[in-house]
């Protein structure tokens, strides 16, 4: 099953081959006009009584009847005078004859400076449609922006990653050590010390379900992101093939000027590609993405600091004990309970706090990404819509102001 995108372009490369033929049976059929109205003026020049049945001879072509509308703006009139001179020369009314060639010269050079203005508006054409410097802008700035993000996605993802890795190696050092000081006639299963390792797995069972979690969340928010890098560029591209292909059709179907067709163009690449930036402008989040992640370290920067000193406080008790008879271990453990408790409290509402605060974030940043690309959106329809309007004035339609093409 095609795609939108697909299909639209698709549609446009068939307008694209209707357009050439065209300008193709214009240039073909003008030629023939040409070689008839020359031939014509030569012989009045020359030979006036051969012109009657020459004129006969000259006139049978194709062309006269043709529906190519440009043909029959431009060429058409100067063929219908040197028929009407013909006419005169055939009819001998002779006393007609210098007003005609008078007027044939009239429209001759009309014709001159319609064909010349034509030919530029046909080069300007074709030159947009096979033009493909704004498909390689997109796709050069879609790229820019896959890799700002992936560096984006790394620049947060690895302070993070390093962040845990430390805090986690120096805990489990810091543990280790906790095990070695404690003597072996002393049982782990004393309540004071059994709430200290109770503590030390609530600590690592914690952190490593709030470290995947972020983990998760940004994974989802890059994936996210790029989908909307990837729908702003699809929908770039898929917007200026069908602004093109409705101007094409207006052109083929008789609604539009060459003139205005070659004029507008022109406009539809760079006002699209404003339009673009625009909307990539929309997301730039890097700095509300960093401020969420810093809560992060400091929360377990906070965390480290009271493990770091109950570990201490027991290793530096421990030492003194070994030294003095009248100390024992228990002494070392005193108030670490309450100590503990308060630790773990202040660390499950912290992660919770960090949980909740990046998502919050992923989702305000969400709703202003949204908000932004409308607002840019309705900016961006508002001024290209003057454009339209323009497009319409120069095809002598009235309208009340700005006016939207039907596939916004």
């Amino acid at each position: 099953m095609f795609s939108q995108t697909l299909l639209v372009s698709l549609i446009l490369l068939e307008t694209n081959a209707r357009v050439h033929q065209l300008f193709d049976e214009f240039i073909e059929q003008n030629q023939q006009g040409l070689d008839a109205v020359l031939r014509v003026l030569q012989l009045i020049d020359h030979d006036l009584e051969n012109v009657i049945q020459d004129c006969v001879r000259i006139f049978d072509i194709e062309s006269l009847q043709s529906g190519n509308r440009i043909f029959v703006n431009v060429t058409k009139p100067l063929l219908d005078q040197v028929e009407r001179l013909c006419q005169i020369v055939t009819e001998n009314r002779i006393d007609e004859l210098e007003a005609s060639l008078e007027q044939v010269e009239r429209t001759a050079a009309w014709y001159r400076g319609q064909l010349d203005q034509t030919l530029k508006d046909i080069a300007v054409i074709l030159s947009k449609l096979e033009d493909n410097s704004f498909l390689t802008m997109v796709q050069s700035k879609e790229g820019e922006m896959l890799s700002h993000l992936g560096s984006l996605n790394s620049s947060l993802l690895e302070p993070m990653e390093q962040n845990f890795t430390n805090y986690f190696s120096k805990w489990i050092s810091g543990y280790r050590n906790f095990t070695l000081a404690i003597p072996e006639d002393f049982s782990e299963e004393q309540p004071d010390v059994s709430n200290l390792f109770d503590f030390l797995d609530f600590l690592d069972n914690e952190t490593s379900i709030l470290h995947g979690e972020l983990q998760e969340f940004l994974e989802f928010w890059f994936s996210e992101i790029e989908e909307v890098v990837l729908a702003i560029s699809n929908g770039t591209e898929e917007v200026v093939e069908l602004l093109k292909e409705k101007l094409l059709d207006d052109l083929l179907d008789g609604n539009s000027d060459l003139n205005c067709a070659a004029s507008y163009i022109q406009v539809i690449d760079p006002a699209i590609l404003d339009m673009f930036k625009g909307f990539y402008q929309c997301v730039e989040f890097e700095e509300e993405m960093t401020k969420a992640f810093q809560q992060v370290s400091s929360v377990l920067d906070s965390t480290d600091k009271v493990i770091t000193f109950l570990m201490r406080s027991y290793l530096t008790c421990a030492k003194i004990v070994a030294e003095f008879e009248e100390f024992t271990l228990d002494d070392c453990l005193l108030g670490m309970d309450e100590l503990l408790e308060q630790t773990q409290e202040f660390f499950e509402h912290k992660t919770s706090e960090i949980y909740y605060h990046v998502e919050d974030a992923l989702i305000f940043n969400g709703v202003m990404i949204e908000a932004c690309l409308g607002n840019k959106l309705r900016e961006s329809m508002l001024s290209f819509g003057k454009q339209v309007h323009q497009y319409y004035s120069c095809n002598g339609v009235q309208t009340d102001g700005p006016v939207m093409l039907p596939m916004f």
